[in-house]
This record gives C-alpha cells, sequence and structure tokens, in this order.
C-alpha cells in the first residue's frame, strides 16, 4: 500500500559538549516529557516545552548533540558532515539563532560552478554541450546536467503561490517525479542524470508535488534576484543564504547550553510502551525512564528499530518503514600545492 504525503501529514497528529550539561542518575522521577533525540528538533521541543513550565529529559543515542547537524572539528578545515547552509527560509532556525546569539556569516559553502563526473568521465561545463555521453534530446542538449531538473521546473511547474500545494487540482502532481518528468517530455537520458543529482530517494519515490511546492517557494523569493537564466537549487539559494560562524555544530551546542532540562548521551532507545496514562522507556544499556508523553525526534530510518507498544496507525507505521532517506558520502583531501583543477581548466 502507497501513501501519499498529503494522506500522512493528515492522518498524524504528530508523531563531549560543556560541562554544564551533566546526566543524573536519579531515573525513577517520572518527567512530564521524554524526547528522544537531541539533534535540531528535539532540542528546539525541548526549548518549547520548558518555557511552558514542563519537566522534560532528552535522550541522545550518541555522545554529542546536533543529530545530522555536524561539523567536522577535528578534520582540516571544519568540514560540515550534515547540514551546511541556512536558506532564506529557514524561519525557525534563524530565529532561535538570533535569540542565542549564534551569528551568521553572508554565503554558502556549497556553491556553484562545478566540473561533472559521469560514467567514467571528468567533464567541464564548456564541454557538455558536444560530449560523446551527451544523449540527451535535441531541447535539453544544452542544459547542464545539474540544471535539468530546475529546467523543467521552469518549463512545467504550474504552482504559483507558496499555498498552491494545497488546493485540490494540485492532487494530480502527488505522483512520482519521474513520471511527472515523463508526462513532460523529459528524454531516458535525462530521467538518468537526474536521478544521480541530489534528489532525496530517487525520482522514481519522491512526490513530485513536494518538490514543485519547493520550486514555487523559491521563485517567490528569487524571482526579483535573478534573470531568466536557468540555475540550480545551489546557485539559487547561495547569495542568499548564510552559514553558522563556526561550524553548523554550534548552534545545537548553543540550544543545549541553553536549557535546564537534562541531556543524557549514550541511550540507544530500543522499546517505547505507553500503558493507561504514562510511557516506558527502555534503553539498550538497561536504563528505564517513564514520562506522562513522548516525543521522537529521530530519521524514521532509527524510529524503525525502536520497539512501539501499541503500534503506531497503519499509516503512520507505514510511513516510518517506507520513508525513503539518501546517503551522503564524502571525501576529504589534502593537497600541496598549487590548485590542480585551475591548472587543468576545472572549476
Amino acid at each position: 500500500m502507497r501513501i501519499s504525503k498529503r494522506k500522512f501529514l493528515a492522518s498524524s497528529s504528530s508523531i563531549f559538549l560543556s560541562s554544564k550539561i551533566k546526566a543524573r542518575t536519579n531515573y525513577q522521577r517520572k518527567y512530564d516529557v521524554i524526547i528522544i533525540g537531541a539533534g535540531l528538533s528535539g532540542l528546539n521541543a525541548a526549548i518549547i516545552l520548558e518555557n511552558q513550565g514542563l519537566n522534560v529529559l532528552l535522550l541522545e543515542g550518541s555522545s554529542r548533540v546536533g543529530g545530522r547537524v555536524y561539523t567536522g572539528d577535528n578534520i582540516d578545515g571544519k568540514p560540515e558532515l550534515g547540514a551546511s547552509q541556512v536558506g532564506p527560509f529557514y524561519g525557525r532556525v534563524r530565529d532561535i539563532a538570533h535569540k542565542l546569539n549564534v551569528k551568521l556569516l553572508p554565503g554558502s559553502n556549497m556553491s556553484s560552478p562545478y566540473a561533472f563526473f559521469i560514467d567514467t568521465d571528468l567533464i567541464k561545463k564548456n564541454e557538455w554541450l558536444n560530449h560523446r555521453i551527451n544523449n540527451t534530446n535535441k531541447s535539453e542538449k544544452n542544459i547542464l546536467p545539474s540544471v535539468l531538473l530546475d529546467y523543467y521546473f521552469s518549463k512545467y511547474n504550474k504552482l504559483q503561490g507558496g499555498d498552491d500545494w494545497l488546493k485540490s487540482n494540485a492532487q494530480q502532481y502527488d505522483i512520482p517525479l519521474g513520471l511527472w518528468l515523463q508526462k513532460n517530455g523529459a528524454s531516458q537520458e535525462a530521467l538518468n542524470l537526474i536521478n544521480q543529482g541530489p534528489i532525496d530517494a530517487d525520482i522514481w519515490n519522491v512526490s513530485a508535488l513536494h518538490l514543485l511546492h519547493n520550486d514555487a517557494r523559491g521563485r517567490l523569493w528569487f524571482s526579483s534576484k535573478n534573470s531568466s537564466r536557468i540555475l540550480d537549487r545551489f546557485q539559487k539559494r547561495s547569495p542568499t543564504s548564510d552559514r553558522i560562524e563556526g561550524g553548523s555544530s554550534r548552534l545545537p551546542e548553543a540550544m543545549a547550553e541553553n536549557l535546564k532540562s537534562e541531556i543524557l548521551f549514550n541511550q540507544i532507545v530500543t522499546k517505547i510502551e505507553m500503558i493507561q496514562q504514562s510511557v516506558e522507556i527502555k534503553c539498550l544499556n538497561g536504563n528505564v525512564f517513564k514520562s506522562r508523553f513522548v516525543i521522537s525526534s529521530i530519521p524514521f530510518t532509527t524510529l524503525s528499530s525502536i520497539s512501539i507498544n501499541p503500534p503506531t496507525l497503519s499509516l503512520q507505521s507505514e510511513a516510518i518503514r517506507l520513508m525513503p532517506y539518501r546517503a551522503n558520502s564524502q571525501v576529504h583531501l589534502r593537497f600541496t600545492g598549487e590548485n590542480y583543477w585551475d591548472i587543468d581548466g576545472y572549476d
């Protein structure tokens, strides 16, 4: 059984750091809310609930806060191993950064231009049009691989405003992105190239409606800032995006420092048991915690490995099991001498 994002949203009701953060040993205490995961969403939930006067505990499976926000502080150049930029629509992130005096610097560390590595060929952008592996159709031939998707969005996205995706006639676009591209004339080669780009999951397992909505929101922001030239999403966002001074990890660290609530590290949750008016949470190390409510802020791939009793509703359960995630592989190199890519004419 497949579910649309719209149906899932409609059926869901919600689904070493500073020495200031200490782990207590009084696990018999009953909390108002236990939050599983100390990434951005878990920390933000804790701040909101704490401000409402609730007694909150955060359980984090690793030895640090931040989750998928992770700066490689021990690697030369301190690369971002997860979240790397604060886009113009990240209102909540910008708000909490401002409140906690976490400084944002202009610009993104993910920007173009690019060279392209396709199959076994390293291709300069000015070589693409006549390159032997460019087997796209006539209308796509001079479109760089990185902007093929944006080319089709610019031509065929009928959504205009930020709320258009909620209208009943937008339901027709809640189909696989690959199918939407086919209907609008994309060649098989274009589909293959787009599928190798930065698409969540792949073009046959992500909703066209979701990406068309994001594109429509982007046009509202960038329409007055760019020419008619087709840009990819990083080219669009780099001039208006920010990065966190000192690395992205500085934001979750500041959020954790701001909390009065406890954060317990290395607590890998294995079971959530809801008993009458309380919740019992068991961890791999044998620790047991009790609360009135529980919030999961961890990725579905991790949540799916936790035993939940009674189980989640059917649509929620299916979403937890099947929600696709895409792996991100990074290779970090250190070299000496001149920039070899400049010498060889690559971007």
